[in-house]
C-alpha cells in the first residue's frame, strides 16, 4: 500500500511538476504580466522540491504510525540545519539569487528525498517486527 501510494502520486505530481518547470517562466508573463517573469523563473526552480514534498507529503506520518516518536523533532532538526548551512554556503560564497535559490532547492529536495527512505524503512521494520511477532 506505501509503495502504491508512491507510485501513485508520483504519476499525479510529476506532469505538473514538468509543465511548471519547463512552462513557468513563459506562463507567469503571458498569464498575469511581464512584472511576472522572475516568479516564473522562480516558481520553475522550486517545482523540483515541490514534486518531492507531494510525493512524500502523502507517507509522511509513517513514524507516528509505528510509534518511532524521535523522528519528527529529528527531521525538523535537520531541515533548520541544513537550511542554515545552505544560506551560509550562499553568504560566504556570494551567491547570486538563481544560484542561492538552486542551492536550497537541491537542499529541500534531498531532505524530502530522505524522508521518503526513512519513512520507508520505518515500514518495513515495522512490518517485519509485526510478521515475527504473528506468523
Amino acid at each position: 500500500m506505501w509503495r502504491n501510494t508512491l507510485v501513485r502520486t508520483t504519476w499525479m505530481g510529476l506532469p505538473i511538476c514538468i509543465l511548471t518547470a519547463l512552462a513557468g517562466p513563459y506562463m507567469f508573463p503571458v498569464l498575469l504580466s511581464a512584472k511576472w517573469e522572475q516568479a516564473g523563473r522562480i516558481a520553475a526552480i522550486l517545482s523540483v522540491p515541490a514534486f518531492f514534498a507531494f510525493v512524500t507529503g502523502s507517507v509522511d506520518r509513517c513514524w507516528a504510525i509505528v510509534g518511532v516518536n524521535w523522528y519528527m523533532p529529528a527531521l525538523q532538526l535537520l531541515k533548520s540545519a541544513s537550511s542554515l548551512a545552505a544560506a551560509g554556503a550562499a553568504h560566504v560564497f556570494k551567491l547570486t539569487f538563481d544560484r542561492c535559490l538552486f542551492l536550497l532547492a537541491f537542499q529541500m529536495s534531498a531532505i524530502y528525498v530522505l524522508d521518503g527512505y526513512w519513512e520507508m524503512r520505518f515500514v518495513q521494520e515495522a512490518d517485519a517486527r509485526s510478521r515475527r511477532a504473528f506468523p
